[in-house]
């Protein structure tokens, strides 16, 4: 088994995606037009411009801690050089996923034993380079890319830690923990994935000492780190909000009447029942509403969230300027094509149970919280890259088959 990964030949692979997301930044221009951007974007940009001039971080409605800060904070930097930056940043780190996705299958695809180890990190690599939705998403001022990049480079540094042969290296340990750390920074909901990924660690440790000393430390690294932030909300709000006062809304827009599973903010905002209400009341109300409608509603809810399920996995985008022909075939058939190679390689690839249910892991989680809150396809766009790490393996395998299929007939 060849254990040589050439980094030359990834770095070939890493200007592939820079290049690609290169183009799609520049055949869609910087734009400043609230007409051209998505709601998410506009609040993004007003609150990088708050920012900048000393205001905090408000949102429309002068809310100040309902997004987490690191995005806006980044765009307000110094606009609009910030803005330009940001989309840089995008392309660059967009780009080197793939090199932190290809280096993540030839470890595991070397420690199962699978044949041409090489070429399944550098087809791993290439699927992240050229994966549509990912470069496509790179072009919006939205969390989508930054966050794809750390969620990937947090699986790489801790997949190490996750062999019991090893002994839990504090160095590698404190790196993997700042690098959840800004994926929560960027998007809140993965906080709770922290939990969800410790169960998983300690199953894999045999449950030992050692295992729980690894996992306290990524926990005591979370929780400090957020102690500022907290701290900062505590003082604008009046209550210590460890991630963001947009949780309440964010429910209520999953389950709400008439919810179809498409985000309409917009409407609920102008709700009169919250009119006047401050930032934190708000916040409860919709909460309280959401867990009322849900206690009320179960059967509306179940059916509400297998429409959410098949928004976030549809083959193709939601949104009806994306429907015509040639884009529906076009990102059907990618999809189609890398889930289908990724069962074969569930199956197929004869990979150890728990480095697939390490890599599905995060496909899991996200598609059970788009299944409560509302559900798209830029939110399962930063779990792809594990996927398609099954995905490589699943390809290689229907490659060799098909050769040794040729040589016998």
């Amino acid at each position: 088994m060849d254990f040589h990964f050439s980094k030359r030949a990834l770095l070939v692979i890493v200007v592939l995606g820079v290049v690609l997301r290169a183009a799609v930044v520049l055949v869609h221009p910087v734009s400043f037009d609230r007409a051209n951007l998505l709601p998410d974007e506009v609040q993004y940009l007003d609150m990088g411009q708050a920012y900048t001039e000393g205001r905090g971080l408000p949102d429309e409605l002068g809310f100040q801690a309902t997004r987490m800060p690191l995005y806006p904070v980044l765009l307000g930097l110094h606009p609009p050089m910030s803005v330009w930056g940001v989309l840089i940043l995008q392309i660059v780190l967009g780009g080197m996923s793939a090199a932190v996705v290809g280096w993540l299958a030839f470890r595991i695809a070397i420690e199962n034993q699978v044949e041409h180890a090489k070429i399944v990190g550098y087809l791993a690599a290439i699927l992240v380079a050229i994966d549509p939705f990912g470069v496509y998403f790179t072009r919006f001022y939205l969390t989508e890319t930054l966050f794809t990049f750390f969620l990937c480079a947090f699986a790489a540094v801790v997949w190490p830690l996750m062999d019991r042969k090893n002994l839990w290296g504090w160095g590698r340990c404190l790196v993997a923990g700042m690098l959840f750390v800004v994926c929560v920074y960027l998007r809140p909901s993965v906080a709770l994935f922290l939990g969800v990924w410790s169960v998983y660690l300690l199953a894999r440790w045999g449950w030992d000492r050692t295992g729980w000393a690894g996992v306290i430390g990524l926990w005591a690294i979370l929780i400090v780190s957020l102690v500022p932030w907290a701290w900062r909300n505590q003082e604008v709000t009046g209550r210590w909000v460890w991630l963001t006062t947009r949780g309440g809304i964010s429910l209520y827009d999953g389950v709400r009447p008439g919810a179809t599973g498409e985000s309409d903010l917009g409407q609920i905002k102008q709700c009169a029942a919250v009119q006047g209400m401050s930032e934190t009341e708000w916040d409860d109300y919709f909460r309280g509403e959401s867990w009322r409608i849900i206690r009320a509603e179960p059967d509306r809810i179940v059916r509400l969230a297998w429409a959410k399920f098949c928004r976030t996995w549809s083959p193709w985008p939601n949104a009806g300027d994306y429907q015509n022909n040639w884009i529906r075939i076009s990102t059907g058939s990618w999809t189609c094509v890398i889930l289908l190679m990724a069962v074969v390689g569930v199956f197929r690839g004869r990979i150890a149970r728990f480095d697939v249910v390490g890599l599905l892991l995060p496909a899991i989680y996200f598609t059970l919280v788009h299944t409560i809150y509302v559900g798209s396809v830029r939110y399962r766009i930063p779990v792809m890259p594990m996927i398609e790490i099954l995905s490589a393996i699943g390809i290689v395998l229907l490659v060799q088959k098909l050769r040794m299929l040729r040589r016998h007939s």
